[in-house]
């Protein structure tokens, strides 16, 4: 598990270099995401999170949910769709699905910045694991062109992956990192 999440926070710390670092001498600390929590709630007594928000829970559902977005974000042409129907590759649709269900519940912790929203971001993902689902479930996607429409949905894969940065940010300002 601990493995997973050393993964995750890797690949946004490559994903972070590789985007940052402009050069045009404006202060990237004031590009900085904020986060406020607004759901209203304190600690929930135990868990070290705010609200509604279960933190082992939610981090579980993180870990497995940043692994399949990394995954989603390959599956460009047949190819990878076999390497996942051959059992090469891991990636269960209903599992990812069910992830993102439950970071939902970071949705009530508010993050504010160029980033987009949680739910903007689990929208996103949601939508390429169906996607995914849908394209798992044939013989060959690209002969429908229906494996286009997720590679087309993944295309820019700065926002793709990026995506997850207001999902992390939240778990942080929900206090449980």
């Amino acid at each position: 598990m601990r493995t997973r999440l050393v993964v995750v926070v890797l690949c946004l710390a490559l994903l972070g270099g590789a985007c940052g670092g402009g050069g045009d001498g404006d202060d990237d600390a004031a590009d900085a995401p904020t986060t406020t929590a607004s759901d209203g709630g304190g600690d929930d007594g135990g868990d070290g999170g705010a609200g509604d928000v279960d933190c082992p829970e939610v981090r579980e559902a993180l870990e497995q949910l940043g692994l399949d977005v990394q995954v989603m974000a390959q599956l460009r042409t047949q190819a990878q769709y076999d390497l996942i129907a051959r059992g090469t590759i891991q990636l269960d649709a209903d599992v990812t699905l069910a992830a993102i269900e439950v970071a939902r519940a970071l949705e009530v912790i508010e993050v504010e910045g160029t980033l987009g929203t949680v739910e903007e971001s689990l929208d996103l993902y949601e939508e390429a694991a169906l996607f995914a689902k849908a394209n798992l479930a044939v013989d060959d996607p690209f002969a429908d062109a229906q494996g286009e429409e997720l590679a087309a949905l993944t295309a820019d894969l700065g926002t793709f992956l990026g995506a997850q940065a207001p999902v992390n940010a939240a778990l942080d300002a929900a206090g449980c990192v």
